[in-house]
């Protein structure tokens, strides 16, 4: 098990996540992204979570990809991330959180959860993702994804 990664800088707390945008290509162009509903909640996002010692962040977020949806086999863009940040509060500390997502290829669609962290997956197209996607700061990253993907 692995335990969170948060900076104390002075009295402000960091925290740091690594994931994955899974994509499938079903032909030149239609695309499905694999996303995940988190144990115990309603939310849907991208497979994602925090670093172990020594890794680097696209480690993180490949070993994320395995461990919550059994994806051994994922082509990164190079180069390529996306991230968003926000803040919330725990035990009357306030901690800024980044979320750094890598994009990735996918060519087994095969998906085995994790039944600890994971209670569902769906592979959808782009159209349903922005609707099922719980957070707004995803589908706009999700939007730079395909916009990237498309108009490079």
């Amino acid at each position: 098990m692995y335990k969170k990664q948060i900076i104390t800088l002075d009295s402000n707390q960091k925290e740091y996540s690594y994931g994955v945008i899974p994509v499938r290509k079903l032909n030149d162009k239609n695309l499905e992204f694999l996303l995940i509903q988190n144990k115990g909640t309603n939310s849907w996002s991208f497979p994602k979570g925090h670093a172990e010692l020594n890794e680097n962040p696209e480690q993180t977020a490949t070993r994320e990809l395995e461990e919550e949806v059994g994806i051994k086999k994922v082509d990164l863009i190079p180069h390529v991330s996306f991230s968003n940040k926000y803040e919330y509060e725990k035990d009357g500390q306030k901690i800024a959180k980044t979320i750094v997502f890598f994009v990735g290829f996918v060519y087994d669609p095969t998906v085995t959860i994790q039944f600890g962290e994971v209670e569902n997956y769906k592979w959808v197209t782009y159209d349903n993702a922005l609707t099922i996607l719980t957070f707004e700061t995803q589908k706009n990253i999700l939007k730079e994804v395909m916009n990237r993907l498309f108009n490079q």
